[in-house]
């Protein structure tokens, strides 16, 4: 599925995902993207800056139209994160892993993240907008060391435009899964990390606690024991233990 000509490009910005969503309040089709060679302010979830330099690195924002209700958004975070595994798998040659919800590795390390935004109409949601942030260069010494890059893997003549184009494609088939045949669990679990291991959790606005992570509900939930009893996690960061 071609991802369609509407890209908007700038030197830089605060924020792709700002701009998208601006875009998207203005009426921007559905498959609009932005495009940014830095951020001035790249957020990632929970508030987190998302270091953004002018490298090389892809920092886009896509927006979707689905006719979905809003409580089912969680799913489309978990299949815009599955479209950008498939996106590192095509430049790599070789799978990356998924840490819930959103985070993509490879070698155990981020590569890349997501934060999905959302304006709804009432109970449904009028537009989504999927920031990405997908590490293609080499960061200086500074930066911490659980930010990798897959500068190596990914081939010399691969240009950012031609990932960006990928990614985009990568997207759009994802979108077209999903509202034709809404979240395919099985594809998450093509590429799922998280399973099995030791994680510490951190809910909105209280105190972490560590658990095991047994699964992925059709809903999207991550599910987890501690204390012998099985819970869902609906929002929250998540680190392995």
């Amino acid at each position: 599925m071609s991802p369609g000509p509407q890209l908007h490009h700038f030197e830089w910005l605060e924020s792709t995902n700002t701009e998208a969503m601006r875009l998207a309040v203005g009426g921007a089709a559905h498959g609009t993207a932005v495009v940014a060679d830095r951020q001035t302010g790249g957020r990632g979830r929970g508030g987190h800056q998302w270091y953004s330099p002018d490298n090389g690195n892809v920092y886009l924002s896509v927006i979707w139209r689905p006719d979905w209700p809003a409580r089912r958004a969680p799913l489309i975070t978990l299949q815009a994160a599955v479209a950008v595994a498939r996106c590192v798998e095509q430049l790599c040659g070789r799978a990356p892993g998924l840490k819930w919800p959103n985070d993509v590795l490879l070698d155990g390390r981020k590569c890349a993240g997501i934060l999905t935004e959302l304006r709804t109409d009432g109970a449904r949601v009028d537009a989504v907008v999927i920031g990405i942030g997908l590490d293609i260069a080499p960061f200086p010494d500074e930066v911490p060391a659980e930010v990798a890059e897959i500068a190596a893997a990914v081939p010399t003549d691969q240009a950012r435009d031609a990932v960006v184009t990928l990614l985009r494609a990568c997207l759009n088939d994802a979108f077209s899964a999903l509202q034709s045949d809404g979240f395919s669990r099985a594809a998450w679990m093509r590429y799922e990390a998280t399973l099995g291991r030791r994680v510490t959790v951190t809910p909105p606005g209280a105190a972490p606690f560590d658990a095991v992570a047994v699964g992925i509900g059709v809903d999207g939930l991550l599910q987890i024991e501690r204390d012998g009893r099985r819970e869902d996690v609906i929002a929250g960061d998540i680190c392995f233990s």
